[in-house]
């Protein structure tokens, strides 16, 4: 291949990628690049430069080479999103061709190199890599560990020594390269293992700190057995060809193909996914990225050998439109969850900015999110908006939470899951009690005493027991109820009896037999208009496993009607 016909391959190759991912600009951040930024945009450069170059482990799991990144962008363009997909699609394409130089370095053909930097380049398992800031440390990685072979391969070692202190520093995976540069030194060069001595010396140096220091707990935890293997396994080869468990069939293909170069590209696969393998509370499809440097050397093995030549031409005119049809669905997923994430936003920014600098308006309590989203991307969020962490957020179930929001003490983020849009309320304090209550968004401020749930669409589920507040007008003649008992309630109990106290006195009840939302009114006594204590007793309760909530009846409106 002609140097020309191998620019014109890669700048084909470019033009099709920035097609295919032309939405990406389209997005949005994520939870965790929220969270990111909520620390990296007040990083000091001397923060960074000390873990740069520190053997110490960060106690906080802090990647200096990512955080970089975040601090830089954020400094330069804000909150502008697509200028940060910039650096991610020049790294990633940075990658293909670095691929590509690798394969042919370990002696193999054009076509070979460029059959293996297509499938790492527009694997649709790694589409996350440049759609999603957050995954910037995957790529910077991948492109310090690929720099690390090359400069090995060309007898650089400290070049190599350099680049692979970098890419531990991006992210923790490159802790096992040099087991591939052990490879390459047996297959490759002439065994001269004790240049590999500083790399594998800098390898124990982090993973015993780890070890010792700190111990994984939750979805970071490592575990060995039958369980988490299985589990690991399964996921990950499943990922590679993107169908159930089909990657191990790559593990065949070294012994049909017998060379060097096969048996590299497994054994580099391998060596990088072991980690992954242990982690069973992090799956993610994308962390094939590195790991997926091997699979290429694997492919272009394949390709370069007369035996597999015309097998893996087959794999890849089959495979390559598998690959597009699953990049396509997962390029329209990613597009469904970051409008919603976009929309979250920017209900925020404009509820700020609308209500600026007020202490009163620290205080946020959220009930759902969007799809993949997090309680930490809510607190990033605001601190990329206020510029300060002066502020607490707040889950509606915690203990209190929904009484600050019905005293009008919080600012309530009820998200949508409907219609995907937030409404950022605060009640105001009225000066009195409103005497008819229809369970909405706006419903006024600290009239639902206790006993009751959060709000779900227009309705709200009582505790067995519930108290409100209302304003009885002195010109009141009906009290009126609309409740909803649901169809499994009405089957499990076949009666729902209400009873409802007024001023802790027995006022009315009302036994429903029917699912449904059903209006039902009382006659109510003359007397001086002020406010009154509403009780509501609901027998017998419900329960609806799993949830392990206690219910009563959900209620839609309820309060005194003048007629």
């Amino acid at each position: 291949m002609s140097r020309r016909a191998g620019w014109s391959l890669f700048l084909a190759a470019v033009v099709l990628f920035l097609v295919l991912n032309r939405p990406a600009y389209k997005g949005y951040f994520q939870s965790d690049d929220f969270d990111t930024l909520s620390w990296a945009c007040v990083l000091r450069w001397q923060d960074i430069a000390k873990w740069l170059v520190t053997p110490q482990l960060s106690p906080a799991n802090f990647r200096p080479v990512g955080a970089l990144y975040y601090h830089v962008m954020f400094s330069r363009v804000g909150l502008n999103f697509p200028k940060y997909l910039i650096p991610l699609h020049a790294l990633h394409l940075l990658n293909i061709w670095l691929v590509w130089l690798l394969v042919r370095r370990l002696g193999l053909g054009p076509l070979a190199a460029t059959g293996g930097a297509l499938f790492f380049g527009f694997h649709a398992a790694l589409i996350d890599a440049w759609w999603k800031p957050m995954f910037v440390f995957d790529l910077l990685c991948a492109t310090f560990s690929l720099a690390a072979l090359l400069f090995y391969a060309h007898n650089r070692w400290i070049l190599s020594l350099i680049a692979f202190w970098l890419a531990y520093k991006s992210k923790e995976l490159a802790i096992m390269l040099p087991v591939a540069l052990a490879c390459y030194e047996w297959w490759f060069a002439g065994r001269r293992w004790k240049r590999l001595i500083p790399f594998f010396a800098v390898s124990a140096l982090f993973g015993l700190q780890a070890l010792a220091l700190r111990p994984g707990h939750g979805e970071y935890e490592l575990q060995l057995g039958w369980a988490a293997q299985s589990t690991t396994i399964g996921f990950y080869a499943s990922q590679l060809l993107l169908a159930p468990y089909a990657g191990l069939l790559l593990l065949a293909l070294p012994f049909v193909i017998r060379t060097r170069q096969a048996w590299f590209g497994l054994a580099t696969m391998g060596a990088l996914i072991v980690p992954l393998l242990l982690l069973p509370g992090r799956l993610f499809a994308v962390y094939w990225y590195l790991p997926l440097v091997g699979a290429a050397i694997v492919v272009a093995s394949a390709a370069d050998s007369r035996r597999g030549a015309t097998v893996a031409g087959i794999f890849l005119a089959l495979w390559l439109p598998w690959d597009f049809l699953r990049l396509r669905e997962m390029r329209r997923l990613n597009e469904h969850q970051e409008r919603q994430y976009q929309t979250y936003f920017s209900a925020l920014q404009t509820y700020v900015h609308l209500n600026p600098g007020n202490p009163g308006q620290r205080l946020f309590i959220w009930d759902y999110l969007p799809e993949g989203f997090t309680a930490a991307g809510v607190s990033g969020a605001l601190v990329c908006i206020y510029g300060t962490h002066d502020f607490t957020v707040r889950y509606i179930d915690e203990p209190g939470a929904d009484e600050l929001i019905q005293r009008g003490d919080a600012v309530w983020l009820r998200w949508d899951r409907t219609f995907y849009r937030l409404e950022v309320i605060r009640y105001p304090r009225l000066p009195q009690p409103a005497p008819y209550l229809v369970m909405n968004s706006v419903l006024p401020a600290g009239q639902l005493v206790s006993g009751w749930y959060r709000l779900e669409g227009n309705l709200r589920w009582t505790w067995p027991d519930a108290t409100s507040l209302l304003y009885r007008p002195a010109d009141a003649r009906t009290f009126e109820l609309v409740a909803c008992p649901p169809a499994m309630q009405i089957a499990m109990h076949h009666i729902v009896d209400v009873k409802i106290l007024l001023a802790g006195r027995p006022f009315v009840a009302h036994d429903f037999t029917a699912p449904g939302c059903q209006t039902v009114r009382w006659s109510v006594a003359r007397e001086p208009a002020g406010a009154v204590k509403i009780q509501f007793h609901t027998t017998p309760p419900y329960t609806y496993p799993p949830d392990s909530r206690v219910f009563g009846v959900p209620v839609k409106a309820f309060g005194f009607v003048a007629e």
